[in-house]
């Protein structure tokens, strides 16, 4: 297996300088109304949530500016904070903050790039999380795990199917040691029934 180590780093502001042109359709994340989060209650609120869940005063800091760094248009830090304790649940709890700080900054980044109005946006977290857990928690291959997925899924697949396939593939060949195999054979799978 070949391991790719991904530096993620964590961004201070958020660009919320979409245009109305940006986001034709008014949905979730599109600049209706000004950004929401920027309240110190709401950061408050979150820090003392963090500071309990982590158990740890610094840790809570950190994970609350990766939370901060990586909000989605019109989401608030207190729902971007849940966002973040469902996911470092779903990965171990405390022990797993360091981890979910990775994911969830890659998530955020990789999803948010799609544009403000994306309504496949829960459905893209859902196929990086599972990519990220078949691939036994190596954020260098679900990178290009999600890539391969991502450009050659179906136009009748959610990404949640077409990961679904991926991961079957990876299974097949005996698991996250054989990814680049996978994604040659999936490529050629789909391509197969297009």
């Amino acid at each position: 297996m070949k391991t790719h180590h991904v530096a993620v780093e964590t961004p201070t502001r958020v660009n919320r300088s979409r245009s109305k042109q940006d986001c034709p359709e008014d949905g979730p994340g599109c600049p209706t109304q000004p950004p929401a989060g920027a309240g110190k209650q709401d950061l408050v609120d979150s820090f003392e949530k963090l500071a309990k869940y982590e158990g740890n005063i610094d840790v809570a800091k950190a994970s609350l500016q990766i939370v901060r760094g990586n909000l989605y248009n019109e989401e608030t830090v207190a729902q971007a904070t849940d966002e973040f304790i469902k996911l470092q649940n779903s990965l171990g709890g405390p022990d797993a903050t360091q981890e979910a700080q990775e994911l969830f900054t890659f998530t955020r980044k990789t999803v948010g790039q799609h544009g403000c109005c994306d309504a496949e946006r829960p459905d893209k977290e859902a196929a990086i999380r599972s990519l990220y857990l078949a691939e036994a928690r190596e954020l260098g291959d679900t990178v290009g795990d999600f890539n391969i997925v991502a450009s050659n899924k179906l136009p009748s697949e959610t990404y949640s199917q077409a990961t679904e396939k991926f991961v079957g593939v990876l299974n097949r060949l005996g698991g996250n040691l054989f990814s680049e195999k996978a994604r040659d054979m999936y490529v050629e799978e789909q391509n197969l029934v297009k």
